[in-house]
């Protein structure tokens, strides 16, 4: 029967399919594989069967939203708030309460607004056709139309890939696309000024109060 390794021996590793063995002498450190001291102290936290590699970074021109989240995320925000504010409107048409109409009709209205400035912004990257991108807009109109609008604007890959305009990828050729290259280079400045955009129409459109005169 053969003798398995002496206690001196320490198994190291295998290479080439051989495995490698060498005597250590007492207080002697055994020597590591080559793939411990390429990654050192990587196997203290590791679990079997997850690598343990460098963590994977962003590609350039890549951004952490694409052009179908981005949209998928203002057309269900703009249903959600269609519909607080037909239950604004129920409550109040029932006499249960008027004070849900002004706060609910005024989280749609920015809603509203900003789903509208997300659609041009789509619109403009994707390349949509004219009508299709008009039918975008008047779905934020309609109830609830902004969610099968998103849909079918993805079934028919009208929000597939990536930002056409990010850095690194297209050059943009018209004023519209600058103003989306530059939005795509800084989306925080860019963020800032379209919410600085959609609390100026709102507060116009608060001074200019209701269109259809009260009582």
């Amino acid at each position: 029967m053969r003798r398995g390794p002496r206690n001196a021996d320490i198994i190291l590793g295998t290479e080439d399919g051989r495995a490698l063995e060498r005597d250590t002498r007492p207080g002697e450190e055994a020597p590591r594989s080559r793939d411990a001291r390429a990654a050192p102290g990587a196997g203290l936290f590791s679990v079997p069967g997850i690598p343990t590699g460098p963590r994977r970074t962003r590609p350039a021109g890549e951004h952490p939203m694409t052009p179908r989240e981005l949209y998928g995320r203002f057309a269900l925000a703009e249903a959600v708030t269609w519909t607080l504010l037909i239950l604004g409107m129920v409550l109040k048409y029932t006499g249960v309460s008027e004070a849900f109409v002004p706060v609910f009709g005024m989280l749609h209205g920015v809603v509203f607004l900003g789903y509208c400035l997300v659609t041009c912004f789509v619109w403009v990257d994707q390349q949509w056709p004219v009508g299709f991108g008009v039918l975008g807009l008047a779905s934020a109109v309609v109830p609830w139309a902004t969610i099968p609008f998103e849909r079918r604007a993805q079934r028919s890959g009208r929000l597939a890939g990536g930002w056409r305009l990010a850095p690194g990828c297209e050059r943009p050729a018209t004023v519209p696309e600058r103003v989306q290259a530059w939005s795509l280079r800084s989306p925080l400045l860019a963020a800032l000024v379209g919410l600085v955009a959609v609390a100026a129409v709102t507060s116009v459109l608060l001074h200019l109060g209701p269109p259809v005169p009260r009582g």
